[in-house]
């Protein structure tokens, strides 16, 4: 399978199916990699260098020699080692030679890693060389970028240069014929160098994915570099064509000299933007079969995002952070074969993935790996069902009241998404179980996994810090980076799990709802419990399933459950927590705050967010605590916030993208067992979760 990111809470996931036409990959490269990468982006513009002046050599030869009429100075070969009418030195095909030969001197073991970014050669080369679409490994590549680069330099000359009869050249038509080879070779040679270099800087600072600004600026650098190389150009052409016949020149334009300069700087722009991203990824031309989204938190490895979560009405639970780094791998049916593929379906979660059985876990114990997913496993799980878990534990902590939430799959995942437009939605259907611990949890609402080196790697290089494993080995899943931050060698791990006697959820927390790059929205269209039965409210709880909630009678209904009337368990629903509750105020992007009520903070403890973390009502609240900060003073009490509340309705927006969508969804929550997590956060309630994404692509 060739590779070309779903997150939650209490209750929240999310899952792209977006952007399934080409390469992207989400990860840093380490030094290895980039070192191959580099190598093959060196070899890739050498060999196009050296087909344009290769070609631009052999015109110069036919100029002067009526003789050389039938020779094409743009025929470079249409496979490496086969000498092109243009290339009867071997120049071009000798740098095509050392491109093909990079893998073997420079990629070492990284096939999986580089060569998943070059699904498809483009034609004629793929027909030419008879090589798989999609490709597999990066000697295809290389030998597919050797073939290309001659296209590439092919194409421009045959704009530029054209095919002239060289008896009618005169001495002028020559002249002018070389400054438009020398100054738009160095024209194209320039682009192509500066953007690489761009990309370079770009690939050592984070994620591998090309940079719009290094693919398609003007200036990349800051230096006019590309500019400088098109103003010498153009002079060269104002210099040396004035007297030339452009009818006879073989260029692309034959009425004035304006009109040629357009055209030529054309032709290298056409060429630059077939030749620059070529040499790190190369899009597909067969629809994908599968997609892997990786999450990128609100403040995670990849900095700030659009993600967050907000849970219940009471606003404490409102702007977390989701965990970081961890993918889903789903397969994909599209009812095409090759672009335009269309609207694509998910057919579920593809089990033959390395990285879904490390997330394949039994509801009795999910430390424990199972492989008959979404059935009731005998051998892994003693008969209690195999499921599958979206991501890893994710700690929440509300008002002083930490808990720890499992994300369990009732169903496996149902979506569509839009190949051309980034357009996507996914329903899911999750068993939610949610645990608490004591005080001592408050900075650690999940035992975590330390000193795992390699998250996601199936090795357990790690140890779990409280919980029903403490001690024991595990692997880390995932990060969060309030509570399990990496910089601190901590992360999230179904390794390590809470023990079954801190499980306030029973078998599960009932919760199905759509994420969408569309639009979402929940109102308040139940009444709230007494006394404020004159009021709407979000959220109820089914009268005939009360572990269900619900955001309207409607939906119950349509289910054989009763009426969205039920509150079993749950802290008396409001509409909001302001002193009046009209007063919540919309502060934008769909977000309000209190305008008659705040929180205070001890300043010296903050999530990542920056929101408050610990509650205070004088500086002595935030002294001699059992919080981490220094000398036991998490003071002074001086940090102050206005509630957060939910609008009516409730409303947040995805945006489509066929590489990094966001996927957004309101839903309903219902309550835990335990009052005080109910209290704290407003449960039953409604939940809002924005997830920023990155899409990758995989191909059978």
């Amino acid at each position: 399978m060739r590779n070309r990111h779903i997150t939650a809470t209490i209750a929240a996931l999310a899952i792209g199916f977006a952007g399934l036409a080409g390469p992207a990959n989400a990860v840093a490269f380490d030094k290895s990699e980039l070192k191959c990468r580099k190598a093959i982006a060196k070899g890739f513009l050498k060999a196009v260098s050296t087909a344009d002046k290769t070609s631009q050599g052999c015109h110069k030869g036919r100029d002067k020699d009526a003789g050389q009429i039938a020779t094409d100075c743009n025929d470079l070969g249409s496979t490496p080692g086969s000498l092109g009418a243009a290339d009867a030195k071997g120049k071009f095909a000798k740098a095509q030679q050392k491109l093909i030969d990079t893998p073997a001197s420079k990629c070492v073991g990284l096939d999986s890693d580089i060569a998943d970014l070059f699904v498809s050669c483009p034609e004629p080369c793929s027909t030419d060389l008879g090589l798989p679409n999609p490709m597999s490994t990066l000697d295809e590549a290389a030998e597919c970028l050797a073939c290309y680069a001659g296209d590439v330099a092919a194409v421009k000359n045959t704009t530029s240069l054209g095919a002239p009869d060289p008896g009618l050249l005169s001495g002028d038509d020559i002249k002018c014929r070389g400054n438009i080879a020398k100054g738009y070779g160095k024209y194209l040679s320039t682009i192509l160098k500066t953007r690489t270099k761009c990309q370079d800087r770009e690939d050592k600072s984070g994620a591998i994915v090309l940079d719009p600004a290094c693919q398609t600026s003007p200036d990349p650098d800051g230096k006019g570099k590309i500019a400088k190389a098109l103003a010498k150009a153009e002079a060269g052409v104002d210099k040396a064509c004035p007297s030339a016949a452009l009818a006879t020149l073989g260029s692309c334009a034959i009425t004035d000299l304006t009109d040629l300069k357009s055209c030529l700087a054309a032709a290298v722009d056409l060429a630059d933007s077939n030749g620059f991203p070529a040499h790190y990824e190369l899009d597909a031309t067969v629809c994908p079969t599968g997609i892997i989204t990786t999450v990128s938190a609100g403040v995670g490895l990849n900095g700030t995002t659009a993600s967050r979560l907000d849970i219940g009405w009471k606003g404490l639970g409102h702007n977390f952070d989701v965990p970081d780094a961890y993918s889903v791998v789903v397969s994909a049916n599209c009812p095409l074969s090759e672009p335009p593929c269309g609207v694509c379906t998910t057919t579920g979660i593809d089990t033959t993935a390395a990285n879904s059985q490390l997330f394949m876990r039994c509801t009795n114990d999910f430390s424990i790996k199972c492989d008959d997913l979404f059935t009731n496993d005998l051998e892994e799980c003693g008969g209690s069902f195999c499921t599958y878990v979206l991501g890893p534990p994710v700690p929440v902590q509300a008002g002083g009241n930490p808990s720890c939430s499992i994300n369990a799959l009732a169903t496996d995942l149902t979506g569509t998404g839009n190949v051309e437009t980034g357009e996507a939605a996914a329903q899911t259907n999750f068993a939610t179980k949610v645990f608490t611990g004591g005080s001592s949890f408050l900075t650690q609402p999940c035992p975590v996994c330390v000193g795992d080196p390699t998250p996601n790697d199936g090795i357990q290089g790690g140890l779990c810090d409280e919980g029903a494993r403490d001690g024991e080995p595990c692997d880390t899943n995932g990060y969060d980076a309030t509570f399990a931050n990496l910089n601190n060698n901590l992360g999230l791990s179904l390794d390590c799990v809470p023990t079954s006697l801190e499980n306030i959820s029973g078998t599960g927390l009932k919760i199905s709802f759509e994420l969408t790059t569309g639009a979402s929205s929940l109102g308040a269209e139940v009444a709230c419990d007494s006394p404020l039965g004159a009021f709407d409210c979000f959220c109820g709880q089914c009268s005939g399933d009360t572990l269900i909630a619900c955001r309207n009678d409607a939906e119950c209904s349509g289910i054989g459950a009763g009426t969205c009337t039920a509150n079993t368990g749950g802290t008396g629903r409001q509409p909001n927590d302001c002193n009046n509750f009209g007063s919540c105020a919309d502060i934008g992007d769909s977000k309000g705050e209190c305008s008659d009520k705040s929180d205070s903070w001890c300043e010296g403890l903050i999530k990542a967010n920056g929101r408050g973390f610990l509650g205070c009502l004088s500086n002595a609240d935030c002294i001699n605590t059992s919080f981490p900060c220094p000398g036991d003073d998490c003071g002074p009490c001086t940090l102050t916030q206005d509630r957060s509340c939910f609008l009516d309705p409730i409303e947040t927006q995805g945006v489509a993208s066929v590489g990094d969508p966001v996927l957004a969804g309101t839903f309903c929550i219902p309550p835990t067992l335990n009052s005080a997590i109910n209290t704290a956060s407003g449960l039953v309630g409604p939940g809002r979760v924005v997830v920023q994404q990155n899409v990758v692509r995989t191909y059978d």
